[in-house]
Formats: structure tokens, sequence, C-alpha cells
């Protein structure tokens, strides 16, 4: 006689485990999508990457046979390694750098190394949700601090951190996205940087810079990360990727940080190595053809952001305020204080427009009145039409009868 019995799941869940994510019904892309932090199909360089992979099998395809290396793959290594030394000045070994499967598998590895449950981590007031996420599945808390359209304050970065130690509270990362920040969009100037460093490095706080958009400006001048103000010091942990120059798919950032933690972060990565398939086609593209793709990337990016902020002003005038990004592919709308951007947001989508409301990348839920809109996947056309029918749904809500006090951003 069978006397099994089904296995209770419910019962052996482990306690850090997150609440289950529904995969039973069949996601249908929007119409116009402004959520998606990917860049436009249409600028994928295929025919690049199809002779890179060629070229690859040719040259290396037999070290496919080998699990791949714990840091990665040594060329891709080199390029990060002298990318950042050209762009910043400063000169970075190569066994600096560790190569992970994007930057959110490198931001889940200083979380595991850092974190334990009940820490606290130092972000802005909006930050990165998927972040945010990280942060908690480790058991860590957010605390956030001032931010103004300069980025975090380093006064108040000051504060915090000494009324903290008095309650005996010691944070032990401070989270920043200095360069065209997800999802605000500003960019810090150099001065609060160096400010920012100073004032973590006084506390013993290390800093985990997260820059995967460093290399999306389309405007302005570059301004050193972080990292590199750091001058080799260790106070820094620099976090970039390779999906927003190339493809989210090829599943290829890295993580640049001191022998010291680098030994650790080679312990906790379990993964038997990063794919060495799409890192070597990734390194026979970017050894031969980064600069032309980068440029071709900018230039799309710099026209889509243009007819974002036209088509917001047309639309919405003075009753809303919005950030001008000099890269990227993120805008932050603050509409009037009463409106709840996250109950509009069905109206929004019923009409085929798609955003990401403010209180998903506040970890205290604020910002209800705010919204994030992404300009890298749509075409121009699209947003244009898009940000006309989220005027529209606006308009029907009661949104543009009266102006705000406040004036939308400059230039």
């Amino acid at each position: 006689m069978d006397t099994s019995e089904t296995v209770n799941y419910g019962r052996l869940w482990a306690r850090s485990v997150p609440d289950p994510v529904d995969f039973s019904t069949v996601w249908t892309p929007p119409r116009y999508d402004f959520t998606a932090g990917i860049p436009d199909p249409n600028l994928l360089p295929l025919s690049g990457l199809a002779q890179a992979a060629s070229e690859a099998l040719r040259q290396e395809g037999k070290e496919l046979a080998h699990y791949p290396s714990g840091q990665g793959h040594p060329g891709l290594q080199d390029i990060v390694a002298k990318k950042f030394s050209v762009d910043q000045g400063i000169s970075t070994p190569a066994d600096r750098v560790l190569i992970t499967n994007g930057a959110m598998h490198a931001i889940s590895l200083v979380a595991e190394v850092l974190l334990d449950p009940g820490d606290l981590v130092i972000t802005e007031e909006f930050t990165f949700a998927w972040s945010l996420r990280v942060f908690e599945r480790f058991g860590a808390r957010a605390f956030t601090v001032e931010t103004d359209e300069n980025g975090m304050v380093p006064e108040a970065l000051d504060h915090a951190l000494a009324a903290l130690r008095q309650k005996r509270l010691r944070p032990k990362i401070i989270y920043t996205i200095p360069t065209f920040h997800n999802p605000l969009g500003l960019e810090v100037p150099l001065e609060r940087r160096q400010q920012i460093l100073d004032v973590a490095s006084r506390h013993g706080v290390p800093i985990l810079e997260d820059d995967v958009y460093g290399d999306l400006r389309f405007e302005g001048e570059p301004i050193p990360a972080i990292a590199a103000l750091d001058k080799g010091r260790g106070n820094v942990l620099y976090v970039g990727s390779f999906s927003k120059i190339v493809a989210p798919g090829m599943r290829l950032g890295y993580l640049l940080a001191p022998p010291q933690v680098m030994g650790r972060l080679l312990a906790c990565k379990l993964d038997a190595g990063t794919s060495a398939f799409s890192s070597m086609i990734l390194y026979h593209y970017l050894k031969d053809q980064r600069d032309d793709h980068l440029e071709e990337v900018r230039l799309a990016l710099r026209s889509k952001r243009d007819a974002l902020v036209g088509a917001l002003g047309e639309g919405l005038g003075n009753r809303a305020r919005w950030s001008h990004p000099r890269g990227g592919m993120f805008l932050w709308l603050r509409l009037p204080q009463w409106v709840n951007t996250y109950t509009l947001r069905n109206k929004a989508e019923n009409v085929g427009v798609s955003y990401v409301p403010g209180i998903y990348f506040s970890p205290y839920g604020k910002g209800e009145n705010c919204l994030r809109l992404s300009f890298g996947y749509a075409s121009r056309d699209d947003i244009h039409e898009g940000i006309k029918k989220l005027t529209d749904v606006l308009r029907a809500e009661g949104v543009l009868k009266s102006p705000t006090t406040q004036s939308r951003s400059k230039k």
C-alpha cells in the first residue's frame, strides 16, 4: 500500500526566501513602453556580434571545454582595467576586476560579503528598486539621506552617519548612483563627489558606486567616478555593466575591488564561473568596435531624450517638473502632490502606456506623485505618441487643471 504524501513546502521555506513571483500569466509588452531600462533592439550590434562570435570560436573555442576562470575572461578583465585607466586616469590592474553575470550579480556579491540581517545601507532618497530588493534579501535595511538635484547631500550624509554612530548603528555600505542616476536622471558634480567620499572615509564606511550608465553620456564633459577620486585606497567598490552599451541578454557586468575584498567575493561566487562563451564574444567585439557602437548609441539616446522632453513640454507645460538627463536613459517626472501615480498606472496601461511609479524606488514608499520614464527602448515616434496618450489620461483625471507653483526643470 502506497503511504507516501505530497511534500508540504510551506513549512520548509528558508526564513529569507522572498514572496513568490507569479509566472502563470503571459506578459504582453505594452505599446508604449517607458518602463524597461533596456536599449533599442534596432541598435543592437547583431552583425558585429556575429562576426565576433565567429572570431572567438576560431581563436578560443576549445577553451569552452573548461570551466571559466574564477575572475572571468582575462581579455575582458583587461579591457575593463584599461577602460577605467583611460577614462578615469587611474592605473588599474586587471586582477582588481571581477567579471560577473551582470551588474546585479556584482551588487548581490557585495551584499553577501558585507551585509548581515539588521545592517544598514545608506542610499539616496530614491534609488534603484532592484538594489533595494537585494539589500532586503540579505536582511539589511535602507536608510535614506536628503537628496537634491545634485544628488546625495554631503552634510546630510555626515549628520546621518554621526547620529547613527551615537546609537551604535554603523552602516555597512553607502550605495550611490552618481552618474545619470536611476531613477532620478541626475548627475553628481565633481566637488560633491569628493565631499561624499571624504565623509564616507572619515566615518569608515565603504561606498558601493553603481556606474552602469556612465558610458552613455551624450551631453557635457565627463566627471571622474568616485572610485577614481579614491585613488586606489580601496574605500570604493565600483560596479559597471555591458548590458546598457551592448545587450542585457549577454548578462555581463563587472566589479572593481581591492584584494582583501576580492578574495571574499570569489569565496561567495559559487556559480562555477561567468559564461566564457558570452565573455569571449564580447571581448572580440569590444576590442575592435566599441567606440563606433557607443557613438551610435549616444546619438540615439540624445535624440530620444530630446523627443521626451519636448513631448512633456507640449503636454504638461508648467504643471509638472522633470529632470533633464545628460546621459543614461531615465527621466524623473514629478506631478502635483495630490496625484497618485500608482493608482493612475492601470488607466495609463489601458491606453498602452507603461511607466514605473515613484514609490517603487523608495524604501519608505515615498514619491506617490512621481514616476520614472525610460527613453532607451521606445522609438522617437512612440515617445511622442505615448506621452500624448499619457497626457490625455492625466487631463481626464484633472491633473492638468491647475499649474504647480514651481516650474519644470530648466536645461
